[in-house]
């Protein structure tokens, strides 16, 4: 009887049961919450947060879900709904949203939403800048960050991220603006760029007959003609730049 019982088990498959987050999560509606004084919104928001970490999942958001559908950007949605100037769930929630759920499109939503309360935050406008140029590949919105971003005394630290601000300007047609830092500084690598990208605009400008084009590259050489067209002085142009 026992080993009869034992091969019945073994005959016997059970359904797996997948159940992700985004089907078991429970999302609420921020106006319920709205009415509750001060400290049970801080209570009722604490047990929210500490949950969502809790069961947050790694699953990319899928299309079909709807991006402003994945349930964790309803709850950092809910949780900024109910305390708006709550810096952490913006920057946490965005960073989160953008790198692991691999959804840009929540993450700016998220991200601009801060905008009301932190617009000149670094960390902030780092992320959001980011998630814009690499993600949405959107340059114009990407430049909105970086200009907030760069009057951080963070912003100077490190010159990639200047490096990318200049690459901004330029590819957004930003021209009057970029032509303000044609300025040699003590950053070897700011200034290959710096020359590149003036080279390029002079360049332009000497060989299809525009007006008011400067005839000398950042370090105040005159450029080289040869027949009717120009050409740098110096061979530091970079392609693709």
């Amino acid at each position: 009887m026992f080993l009869s019982l034992r091969q019945f088990e073994k005959n016997i498959y059970l359904p797996i049961l997948n159940l992700t987050a985004q089907k078991t999560s429970l999302n609420f509606k921020s106006n319920v919450i709205k009415i509750f004084g001060l400290d049970l919104k801080r209570f009722f928001v604490s047990i929210i947060w500490i949950n969502t970490f809790i069961i947050a999942d790694t699953n990319h958001t899928k299309v079909s879900t709807g991006f402003l559908n994945d349930w964790l950007y309803l709850r950092f949605n809910f949780i900024t709904d109910i305390i708006p100037n709550l810096y952490e769930a913006y920057l946490y929630g965005g960073q989160y949203l953008s790198v692991v759920k691999n959804n840009p499109i929540a993450a700016e939503k998220l991200l601009n939403k801060s905008s009301n309360y932190f617009k000149e935050d670094y960390q902030l406008n780092y992320t959001r800048g980011m998630n814009a140029l690499f993600d949405l590949k959107d340059k114009k919105l990407a430049l909105v960050s970086f200009e907030r971003m760069k009057k951080s005394n963070e912003f100077e630290k490190y010159p990639i991220l200047k490096s990318i601000y200049l690459k901004l300007l330029e590819k957004t047609g930003d021209y009057e603006k970029l032509k303000s830092y044609f300025v040699p500084t003590k950053n070897k690598k700011i200034n290959m760029i710096l020359y590149n990208l003036k080279t390029k605009i002079d360049l332009d400008c000497l060989n299809n007959i525009k007006y008011n084009c400067d005839t000398r590259d950042l370090f105040g050489k005159p450029y080289r003609k040869r027949g009717a067209k120009y050409f740098a002085p110096r061979n530091l142009i970079i392609k693709n730049q």
